[in-house]
């Protein structure tokens, strides 16, 4: 054979070698991490809590996600559901090497869709770590400056510690609010449970809103607010399974014009067992449990069940039996214990929470709770209000004009989703301007002195 030959035969045959070699380093499972005993190290926050669903692009390394043009769990919960299920999705293949999440054509972004989105990208650059491969996360900003300030100072930008996040110029932070985000697991019960340390952190966050405009919370109005928090986090503890993880984050951002005020948005979350099927558990009572079956019945026999609406070029039902128990659930006294001796009814807490943040909000708030299949939205249209039931006064909100139970809920405001969420979300958006505040605080408190 050639000398010449010979010698670019073995330079090829070399080069295609340390090509391979390059490659192997990037997609070899290193296997799980061992602790110091030699155990594998538990996996860290897996995607798990979201249940995989199959898509085929085998091989493919390199994944556009596109942001829809309302990002929000609160206004547009079927097509954002749809984006974080995408994203779910394209985060389990094996071959992925980048995800990139498409800003361009967002024209309005609420904090629960992207906290959402950061802790699964999160989850799933983790779990791939800890499996031996790497996951870059990049993307394209929106056209709105708003959007993108969000998304450097409370977004994915945030947590993946860009040198960006770093770089807001002060005029624009000294304008900003932030409680970062909080993920909490039970506590033992012999210290202070995490779940009151989280709801004082949001409590105070809320307080420092306030003090943007010339306001405060009294001491009362604090302490009730932050055991409304508290409950609310024990609910989506005794509703988690699993890792039994809940979240929370708040932001606020101020106009440069103060007269208008500031956007203020608290996000509670937990994946986990839904509302829907945390009342479904054999310990549930079973009192509860008939009231509720026998509510479902009345609702079949009046063809309720069968409504159906239009979802793009789809007819999907719009009120099913899984939402009727979730509504249920809100009202007061209602616990999968109720009636047992193991536990006493917890109220309805998320609903007060709610009207807790929108008697000061200003304008029209915007707040949601979405478990599984089920949305329920609080303009202020319907509100919590006492009916008398078995001859006892109870307060309930039924979200239609007769605040009946027995009747079907405004579907503008309560409604079954095509996709669900595997958990239970609460999500508030509400506006505080100063001059709106002293005259709600008069309306709303009118034997009091000072704000």
């Amino acid at each position: 054979m050639n000398r010449a030959l010979a010698k670019k035969i073995a330079h090829d045959r070399h080069a295609r070698d340390r090509a391979q070699a390059r490659r192997n380093k990037r997609t070899t499972r290193r296997g799980p991490s061992l602790r110091k005993d030699g155990k594998p190290k538990k996996e860290n926050q897996p995607l798990d809590v979201w249940p995989e669903t199959t898509i085929r692009a085998y091989g493919t390394t390199s994944i556009n996600i596109p942001i829809p043009r309302t990002f929000s769990l609160i206004t547009n919960p079927e097509q954002t559901l749809k984006t974080l299920i995408g994203l779910r999705r394209v985060l389990s293949l094996k071959s992925l090497e980048q995800v990139s999440l498409d800003y361009s054509n967002c024209e309005s972004l609420d904090l629960c869709a992207s906290v959402v989105q950061d802790v699964l990208a999160l989850r799933g650059r983790r779990q791939a770590k800890f499996r031996g491969r790497n996951i870059a996360v990049n993307g394209k900003f929106s056209k709105r400056p708003q959007i993108d300030l969000m998304i450097v100072s409370s977004g994915i930008l945030k947590r993946l510690h860009h040198p960006i996040s770093k770089a807001v110029p002060k005029e624009i932070l000294d304008r900003l609010r932030f409680s970062p985000l909080r993920i909490g697991t039970p506590s033992p019960p012999d210290i202070t449970s995490k779940t009151e340390l989280a709801a004082s952190e949001l409590a105070e966050f809320f307080d420092d809103c306030l003090r943007t405009e010339r306001h405060h919370l009294k001491p009362v109005w604090k302490s009730n607010l932050i055991q409304l928090i508290t409950e609310v986090l024990d609910n989506a503890e005794e509703h988690a399974s699993g890792e039994r993880l809940w979240h929370t984050i708040g932001y606020y951002n101020r106009n440069e014009a103060p007269e208008e005020g500031g956007e203020c948005h608290i996000v509670l979350f937990n994946f986990g067992d839904t509302i829907y099927q945390s009342l479904n558990r054999p310990d549930t009572s079973p009192a509860l449990k008939k009231q509720i079956g026998d509510l479902a019945n009345e609702h079949k026999s009046k063809g309720y069940f069968a409504i159906l609406g239009k979802y793009f070029d789809l007819l999907v039902p719009i009120w099913q039996e899984e939402s009727l128990w979730t509504l249920y659930a809100l009202q007061e006294g209602v616990s999968r214990f109720t009636n047992k001796p193991e536990g006493i009814d917890r109220g309805n807490g998320t609903v007060k929470m709610i009207e807790f943040f929108s008697d000061l909000a200003s304008g029209q708030p915007k707040m949601a709770l979405l478990s599984g299949k089920t949305h329920i939205l609080f303009d202020g249209k319907y509100r919590i209000s006492p009916v008398t039931v078995n001859g006892e006064s109870r307060k309930v909100i039924a979200f239609n004009d007769q605040n009946d139970l027995r009747e079907r809920p405004d579907p503008a405001y309560v409604r079954t989703l095509s996709s669900s969420f595997p958990g239970t979300l609460i999500s508030l958006r509400f506006q505080l301007r100063q001059s709106d505040l002293a005259e709600i605080r008069e309306k709303l408190y009118p034997n009091e002195q000072g704000n």
